[in-house]
């Protein structure tokens, strides 16, 4: 799986998909269950991200 996600509008929906509950809302968030897959962003669609150990 590969997902690119830039601009800050998109922080949002990074911050749900990776950060929030597995749920049909937000269809992106399965990819928490997926370890091969790969999700480039940018700085600002990763501004609101509060992940451990994530390179910014």
């Amino acid at each position: 799986m590969l997902v690119l996600t830039p601009e800050a509008r998109k922080a949002d929906a990074v911050k749900a998909a990776l950060e929030g509950p597995i749920t049909p809302m937000c269809p992106a968030s399965i990819r928490q269950g997926q370890p091969q897959a790969h999700l480039y962003l940018d700085q600002d669609s990763a501004s609101l991200l509060e992940l451990e150990g994530a390179a910014r």
